[in-house]
């Protein structure tokens, strides 16, 4: 460690693995606070040393604030408050402020979350983005806006991962849409923007003092939002800054404008931008204060021989970046594993994966049992992820299809909620030799007889 590296300590609003390896590398305490998700699926593992506090909502200060002085570690000296989710940030800002630590500031948090305000600063920036309605009770039918564009998007105002996100062209179509929504969820304000046609990019870099010292470029083969309407896998892929060198230096204007713009001083950010069909500057979609979700992570460290979940660490407390930038040449990217509706009874192991062309990383997210829901809800629904390498993208695009369909016939799903008829057909089907246990009735002198014969 530096002179300026000492022992220090973070409180983690939700815990995050990655971001856990950073603390142990670096010599840096942690206390972690983790909900009810991330509980009940059995996957918070950290360090002895570390402390766990469980709190029943972990976005919500109070259950937070009374966790902690439950457990006596609300007047702890922390170094930091970081966020490992991006439920936790506005969270994880106020807490900095109430401890008297470093961390985002509540304004910035917010800027960071809230599209509609994201949208009015960069605008006021000069940088280009959609022209947007906020809806703030999306339950409220009769008080609906008038489309200012067709089409237009409908999006949570803070969501993520496309969820609960839709085109409409009319009207009608919003109404229909903002019914549906009012019957599965209990969101209420929502963002109405113009469409941007385009290729989907993405910006993941690392802002210290104010000033851009570390960008990665990335790409969606096909939209999020056209990918989960289609129930499709996502797919995510990096640029190379050498071969897509133009790109590179307009994606870190553009970053360095937005993160001006919306106030990041110290720490990483993700942000999506559209490159327009008519070949115009970049258009600014939304931005987040944290590090890309999937495996950008991933993706970077491979690429750039960057540990951005590091450098936000690093950040957070106000240490020195440790860049060590080298270009790996070649191409990178991830692609989802997706399953049909039911329950899972079997799948290939992440070592049969790793024996797929390209195949370097793999994470299976479901244990056997689960149930796989109908539908594909958003671009973070998947039963798991493959971190593929290539020659170059068409190569990449290739290896993501041979992956897939290897994967999916080596499933076993079962069907759920249907009749027991259904599942013994399933049962024939899957496993031609077995035998239930009513399929035959009893003879005692069955083997006597075969015996003569």
């Amino acid at each position: 460690m530096g002179a300026t590296e000492t022992a220090s300590t973070v409180l983690m609003v939700s815990p995050d693995p990655y971001l856990i390896r950073a603390c142990e590398r670096l010599g840096v305490d942690a206390v972690v606070i983790y909900g009810q998700n991330l509980a009940d699926a059995g996957v918070v593992s950290l360090p002895a040393h570390m402390s766990g506090v469980f709190a029943e909502d972990y976005k919500n200060p109070e259950a937070v604030l009374a966790a902690l002085l439950r457990r006596g570690l609300l007047d702890r000296r922390y170094d930091a408050v970081i966020a490992g989710a991006e439920f936790g940030i506005p969270l994880s800002a106020l807490l900095a402020a109430f401890l008297g630590c470093r961390g985002l500031s509540v304004e910035v948090a917010i800027r960071y979350r809230d599209k509609a305000l994201q949208k009015r600063l960069v605008r006021a920036a000069g940088v280009p983005t959609a022209d947007c309605v906020v809806i703030d009770d999306i339950q409220h039918f009769e008080k609906l806006p008038d489309l200012i564009g067709s089409p237009m998007v409908l999006k949570p105002i803070a969501g993520v991962g496309t969820m609960l996100t839709s085109v409409v062209t009319t009207a009608a179509e919003l109404q229909a849409a903002a019914r549906r929504i009012a019957a599965t969820t209990d969101s209420r304000t929502f963002l109405l923007e113009t469409f941007t046609e385009g290729d989907e990019v993405i910006v993941d870099g690392l802002v210290r003092d104010g000033d851009l010292v570390f960008h990665s470029m990335g790409y969606y083969p096909e939209p999020c939002l056209a990918v989960v309407e289609r129930q499709a896998s996502m797919t995510y892929g990096r640029f190379d800054p050498v071969l897509d060198k133009d790109l590179f230096e307009e994606g870190a204007a553009l970053a360095t404008r937005v993160t001006g713009a919306l106030g990041l001083v110290d720490g990483v950010f993700h942000l999506e931008a559209f490159r327009r069909s008519d070949g115009g500057p970049l258009v600014f979609g939304e931005c987040a204060a944290r590090r890309g979700a999937a495996m950008i992570f991933e993706e970077i460290l491979w690429k750039f021989n960057v540990d951005i979940a590091e450098e936000g660490l690093r950040a957070a407390l106000g240490w020195p970046p440790r860049l060590d930038v080298k270009v790996r040449p070649g191409a990178i990217g991830t692609t989802n594993l997706n399953a049909p509706p039911g329950v899972l009874f079997s799948c290939p192991s992440v070592a049969d994966i790793l024996t797929r062309p390209g195949a370097i990383y793999a994470r299976i997210e479901y244990p056997l049992g689960a149930m796989i829901a109908d539908r594909i809800r958003d671009a973070a629904s998947r039963l798991g992820q493959v971190l593929v390498t290539a020659d170059d993208p068409d190569q990449l695009a290739g290896r993501f299809a041979d992956i897939r369909d290897w994967f999916g016939e080596r499933l076993v799903v079962a069907p759920a909620k249907v009749p027991a008829r259904v599942l013994r057909a399933w049962q024939r089907g899957a496993w031609p030799d077995s035998m239930l246990g009513d399929e035959q009735l009893f003879d005692p002198d069955a083997t006597a007889r075969e015996e003569s014969e």
